[in-house]
């Protein structure tokens, strides 16, 4: 597949622009279940009844948000989570999260992703991002506790399941390829070569069809999930790619194309998947205020793709609605001021509220989608963070 290197040249390009503000981890054997047992962790926990769960990243941790409590007007960390997870013992730190379809197990991303590459640190105000292999850990929500840690691949980013839960896919950014994770065994049964920079990975709402992100020349893969071995192909674009989501209920996808200020503006890309034979371009758009953005996720009660992004300076959360085949904003709120990258994990509960992870501001913000109002909430000083978060 076509292979890049335009993110290091943009990551290296935006260093000149800003100014910034160990150790690597040792995880089990590839392919073998845990390599015994896994590290040790702090005591079991008890999760809340409406959960997020925030990835700490570099504090190397799993917080656990009360959303009755955040729903209430919370606006401190200490106000909102009622536990901790620690994962002090995994390095380089919690990237992903993401829940199984139970919403029982979460598969977590232990790893530096793409900010393994010289420099990226400064999209984040971080300038030290230990790097290493990292791994892929299995946790059980409602106790936190660690169940078994597995090495999927160097750099694991991206995490999508089958709908009953079995199979997970990985995405690895170092490793350049895709691991098919047997969830209950926790081995890896089956990986497939993809490129450099595979990031994240989406399937439809019933998990027939895929596309995932990689290579920084804004190209993707799709595939049909069944068959991945005879069914990938690529699809170039001109950008870097990175989110992708389907809009709910279709096999069309949106796919957040990242600033390259060295080969072309930002923007999105829409692709018709029904067929990852013939995948069909139906939009390829260059934006003129140039956001920077990397998430998107999809909004099944709205029908909807959500995109945190940063426009002229300000943290501002898209709202995408397809009109035919075309991708167009339905919805925009503005948050806060920003500079580079803001949002770098972003979750939505199905009825109002949009979680987004700011690990530049290290901050947790809470989005109300109907009164269009936001809350910035401080999380944890010191190294970056939060990554990721997921409602459950």
């Amino acid at each position: 597949m076509i292979a890049g290197h335009q993110r290091l040249l943009s990551v290296l390009a935006l260093s000149l622009f800003v100014s910034a503000c160990g150790g690597d981890g040792s995880p089990a054997s590839p392919d073998s279940p845990d390599a015994g047992q896994p590290k040790a962790t702090a005591a079991v926990i008890e999760a809340p009844a409406k959960l997020a769960i925030v990835a700490d990243w570099l504090h190397r941790s799993l917080s656990y948000v009360d959303l009755d409590k955040l729903a209430a007007g919370g606006a401190t960390r200490a106000s909102i989570v009622t536990a901790t997870v620690d994962l002090g013992a995994y390095a380089p730190g919690p990237l992903v999260v993401k829940l199984t379809p139970d919403r029982k197990k979460a598969l977590v991303s232990v790893s530096a992703g793409f900010f393994s590459i010289p420099f990226a640190g400064v999209l984040v105000n971080a300038t030290d991002i230990p790097t290493g292999p990292g791994s892929v850990l299995f946790v059980d929500v409602a106790t936190g506790k660690v169940e078994g840690e597995l090495a999927t691949g160097d750099s694991p980013m991206g995490i999508a399941f089958t709908p009953d839960g079995t199979r997970a896919y990985v995405t690895h950014f170092t490793s350049g390829d895709l691991a098919v994770v047997d969830v209950a065994k926790r081995t890896v049964i089956e990986r497939f070569p993809l490129g450099v920079y595979p990031e994240e990975i989406a399937f439809d709402d019933t998990s027939t069809v895929g596309v995932l992100g990689y290579s920084a020349e804004g190209s993707v893969a799709v595939f049909s999930v069944a068959d991945i071995k005879n069914t990938l192909k690529d699809v170039p674009f001109g950008g870097d790619s990175a989110g992708v989501a389907f809009f709910p209920g279709t096999k069309v996808a949106f796919i957040v194309q990242a600033p390259n200020p060295l080969v072309t503006t930002s923007g999105f890309s829409v692709i018709d998947v029904s067929n990852p034979a013939a995948p069909r371009v139906l939009q390829d758009e260059r934006l003129p205020e140039a956001p920077i953005a990397y998430p998107a996720i999809p909004a099944k009660s709205r029908g909807s793709v959500l995109v945190p992004t940063t426009v002229a300076g300000r943290l501002t959360l898209r709202e995408y609605k397809l009109e035919g085949e075309q991708a167009k904003v339905s919805s925009t709120i503005d948050i806060a001021d920003a500079s580079l990258l803001a949002g770098l994990g972003v979750s939505f509960d199905e009825d109002h509220t949009v979680l987004i992870a700011w690990p530049a501001q290290r901050a947790l913000v809470a989005v109300d989608l109907t009164a269009k109002t936001s809350r910035v909430i401080p999380w944890l000083e010191g190294v970056a963070g939060p990554a990721d978060v997921i409602i459950r």
